[in-house]
């Protein structure tokens, strides 16, 4: 079990970082092309999914709080979408992205109440930063921005905000790992 939460956290830093990089790049180069940047987070969403469905199926057998299905089958479709169609995403971007913030933020918030029970861990600091991704998921959505360059810049900043946020929830998720197993194990007994 413990392997199995280590390779969630590992590939969950690997893609934020991947994602830092992307918002990196946008934030610093807004007059990348749009329909490039499409394509990238097509791939990406595309990726992500897979990856998300996959660790869905393979903890089937461990009871981990972490739903990983519905994320991973919103980033599939988001990704298609993009894929197909890369001209558009001056104006769907903010919601595809603040839709995907929220679902991975839900998942985050399951795990802080799932933490709840292991005394020194900080579980209201990963419930807040939670609640925050929401916030900035919802503000994702409901400010779409004139401009393409200015679209492009602000999905970047929110990018690597959203990214270094979900990369400080993982390391801290790593350090209980040992604790929440032992709550999952009970949990498992008493069921």
């Amino acid at each position: 079990m413990k392997e199995i939460i280590k390779r969630i956290t590992n590939t969950s830093i690997i893609m934020s970082i991947f994602l830092t990089v992307i918002g990196l790049c946008l934030a610093f180069f807004p007059d990348l092309s749009i329909s490039t940047f499409g394509l990238v987070a097509g791939i990406y969403l595309i990726i992500e999914g897979i990856h998300l469905i996959y660790l869905d199926i393979t903890s089937k057998n461990f009871y981990i709080p972490i739903d990983t299905l519905l994320p991973g089958i919103l980033s599939i479709i988001c990704g298609i979408l993009l894929f197909k169609n890369p001209t558009t995403l001056s104006t769907i971007t903010t919601i595809i992205i603040g839709i995907w913030m929220i679902a991975k933020s839900i998942n985050n918030i399951k795990l802080s109440i799932a933490l709840k029970d292991v005394t020194d861990a900080p579980w209201i600091l990963l419930l807040v930063i939670s609640i925050i991704e929401s916030i900035i998921g919802l503000v994702v959505i409901l400010n779409p921005v004139e401009s393409s360059l200015s679209i492009i810049t602000f999905v970047g900043i929110m990018l690597v905000i959203y990214s270094v946020v979900d990369i400080i929830e993982m390391v801290m998720f790593k350090r209980n790992v040992k604790k929440l197993e032992k709550i999952i194990k009970e949990k498992l007994i008493e069921g």
